[in-house]
């Protein structure tokens, strides 16, 4: 899960590039409760996004030629220069040198091989974002790219990711961490859908989904995804600001945030059921390792999320308590794994138990914390 302990590589900074900062900062204003606070003098316009005092982005006005509004994602970095080699090594393209931002930090910016966009950050006096995973502030990152695996090794290269992908009938979605422990996933990366080019998207951690929907539209945005929900997991939806930069939304579940940040939950017994196939990007992480597992399925540019669930729980609402697989797959023996072949696209599987391991309660880590 993201946290604001930014080891290299993981995600440590977030901006909006806007033609009208002052209208831009309004609207996200009205939408997240979040204020701008001018960088200072000789910023050129640039701040940063504070909710609660705490900053959690930041938004200057449009600088590189024939740019679009858009947010751009920046990763942590101990030497940007040598960032910058093995970005130019592995076929991606500098867009902006390495540079210094007074006694801030460095910054550059970069393209991938794909085309997707993205930048680094270098940490002076500004280590980087202050609030992460918390409502109103960054939840999780996805880099949508036409041909995911073609990128892949790019990103392992410049920043050693780790990369674990879990194949779903024709297609694949992969959970990117930094690699330092299990619990680093960051972000996903999913094949390209719809009428967008390559890019990184965020999602923003709201209290209201359709607040916030209702909100971005009375302020001029517009919805790109409608609001779905899952149980279990949350309301999402994603959304574009009045100058077309998209962005993400969601509201996790009661569950999913104890999954992340409280006592594991026991082990459940062996059977699972899937999830009716639905839009969905934000399962930040792997839920307590060993006692609960996450496929994922890509869906309508995104992906929609299969469950393990105690035997006799009812997440379709069966007869027979949601225990049994509700596409018809016939029942397989343990350690065989069946592939459901209905229209929904629904999985049925069955594995060896997990053998459950101690862990120790966990919290978010602020940048001051010792």
């Amino acid at each position: 899960m993201l946290t604001t302990r930014f080891v290299p590589g993981a995600p440590n900074w977030l901006d909006l590039g806007t033609p009208d900062v002052k209208a831009a900062a309004a609207f996200y204003s009205g939408v997240f409760g979040w204020s701008f606070e001018p960088a200072g003098p000789y910023s050129g316009d640039y701040g940063f996004l504070r909710h609660e005092g705490k900053t959690v982005a930041a938004m200057g006005p449009l600088t590189e030629e024939g740019a679009r509004p858009a947010w751009t994602t920046y990763f942590a970095t101990p030497d940007a220069d040598a960032t910058a080699q093995l970005v130019e090594r592995h076929d991606g393209r500098v867009r902006a040198a390495p540079s210094e931002v007074f006694t801030r930090g460095r910054l550059a910016l970069f393209t991938d091989p794909a085309g997707a966009e993205f930048g680094v950050w270098q940490a002076g006096d500004l280590v980087g974002l202050d609030l992460v995973t918390e409502p109103g502030s960054l939840g999780w990152l996805e880099l949508h790219v036409a041909d995911p695996e073609a990128v892949l090794p790019f990103y392992q290269a410049v920043f050693g990711w780790r990369a674990e992908a879990v194949p779903m009938g024709p297609v694949t979605y992969t959970v990117l961490s930094t690699g330092e422990s299990e619990d680093t996933s960051f972000g996903g990366l999913v094949e390209l859908m719809g009428d967008e080019g390559p890019h990184w998207r965020p999602y923003v951690e709201v209290s209201d989904c359709d607040g916030t929907v209702s909100m971005t539209q009375q302020l001029g945005g517009t919805v790109v995804v409608p609001a779905e929900s899952v149980q279990g997991v949350g309301r999402f939806a994603t959304l574009a600001d009045p100058f077309g930069a998209r962005f993400s939304v969601i509201t996790s579940s009661p569950d999913l945030r104890q999954g992340l940040v409280g006592s594991p939950p026991p082990d459940p017994p062996l059977a699972f059921d899937a999830w009716p196939c639905g839009s969905f990007g934000p399962l930040r992480g792997r839920l307590h390792g060993s006692s609960l597992s996450a496929l994922w399925r890509l869906h309508a540019g995104s992906m929609a999320v299969l469950w393990r669930f105690p035997a006799g729980s009812p997440p379709f609402g069966g007869a027979d308590g949601g225990s049994s697989p509700p596409c018809g797959c016939e029942e397989r023996p343990r350690h065989a794994r069946s592939r459901c072949t209905s229209p929904t696209g629904r999985l049925h599987a069955n594995d060896p138990p997990p053998q459950p391991r101690p862990r120790a309660r966990r919290r978010h880590r602020g940048a001051g914390d010792a």
